[in-house]
């Protein structure tokens, strides 16, 4: 039986590493799982992106601001040292973003920056909750992806400006 993000086979049970990451405390301890992780992922840009040097770092760090030394994340899963904790919901979605940016294509221009507009648009929830910080451009630079765009003119005469307006095919 398949339900959502969930795969039922006689006892066994397969959750998807997103919907792990999205179970409240109460339903993760409900099915014996570890609580989250209490950590903060703080992401750099590393090199331009138009270059074959370009990469996203990823460092996790506790809310004091130490790094978490030998953290490796395993899907929804944080695990440091022996121990493992679940990796909260919008931390899993800055973690994929960031290993969908590092690995899209050097030569695709395209899609490295649609992976980067991909990790600004989940990085200010996260952010909001103290729970992401950013250091250089990663942190401070618009991207917008669109399919197409239209222009629009605000204004008259030399005071006329062209405005563009972006569609996007998604959603």
């Amino acid at each position: 039986m398949a339900v959502g993000s969930v795969i039922a086979e006689g006892d066994l049970f397969l959750i998807e590493h997103r919907a792990v990451a999205g179970l409240s405390a109460r339903e993760a301890a409900k099915l014996g799982f570890p609580p989250l992780a209490e950590a903060i992922a703080r992401i750099a840009a590393q090199g331009l992106i138009t270059r074959s040097d370009f990469r996203a770092n990823l460092e996790w760090t506790r809310p004091t601001g130490q790094p978490i030394l030998g953290a490796e994340r395993i899907g929804a899963w944080l695990r440091v040292g022996a121990g493992l904790h679940r990796v909260p919901d919008a931390l899993f979605g800055i973690a994929e973003a960031v290993d969908a940016l590092n690995a899209a294509p050097i030569g695709d221009a395209a899609e490295r920056l649609a992976g980067l507009a991909r990790l600004r648009e989940v990085l200010p929830p996260a952010a909001a909750e103290g729970l992401a910080e950013t250091t250089g451009l990663v942190g401070h630079m618009t991207i917008a992806d669109a399919d197409a765009f239209s222009l629009d003119l605000h204004g008259d005469g030399a005071s006329a400006k062209l405005v563009p307006i972006l569609h996007s095919g998604k959603g």
